[in-house]
C-alpha cells in the first residue's frame, strides 16, 4: 500500500508496517531463507525446539551472545509461547523468497 499509494497520503502517512519485514530479498538472506526451508521441512514435528535452536544463529549478533550466554538469550526469545507449526515456518521462509524487492519505492516516500 505504502510503495503504491504512500505519495498520494505524504501528508498523513506517518509510519510502515511491513509483514515478513523485508524490504529486499539479498542473496544472503535468500541463502539463509532456503537453508532454513529445508531444515524446517527435515525436522520431526514434535520437536519444536528444533527451529529455534537452529535459528538462533541468525537471531542474534555476536555483540549481544557476548554479553549474553546463548541459552539466556534463546530462554528470554522463548518466553512468550510461539505456536508457528514447521509448516508454517516453512510457508513464511517462502513467502519471504517470493518478496519484491521494495527499496525503490521505499525510498521514493516522502
Amino acid at each position: 500500500f505504502a510503495a503504491r499509494h504512500g505519495n498520494r497520503y505524504q501528508n498523513s502517512l506517518r509510519s510502515l508496517v511491513t509483514v515478513n519485514g523485508f524490504a529486499a530479498v539479498d542473496s544472503q538472506l535468500a541463502a539463509i531463507m532456503h537453508s532454513s526451508l529445508r531444515f524446517f521441512e527435515s525436522f520431526p514435528p514434535n520437536r519444536p525446539d528444533l527451529p529455534v535452536s537452529y535459528f538462533a544463529k541468525f537471531l542474534f549478533s555476536e555483540a549481544y551472545l557476548q554479553k549474553v550466554p546463548l541459552q539466556l538469550a534463546l530462554s528470554l526469545h522463548t518466553a512468550v509461547s510461539n505456536h508457528i507449526t514447521l509448516a508454517g515456518r516453512a510457508q513464511i521462509c517462502r513467502g519471504a523468497l517470493r518478496h519484491r524487492d521494495l527499496r525503490r519505492e521505499l525510498r521514493a516516500l516522502r
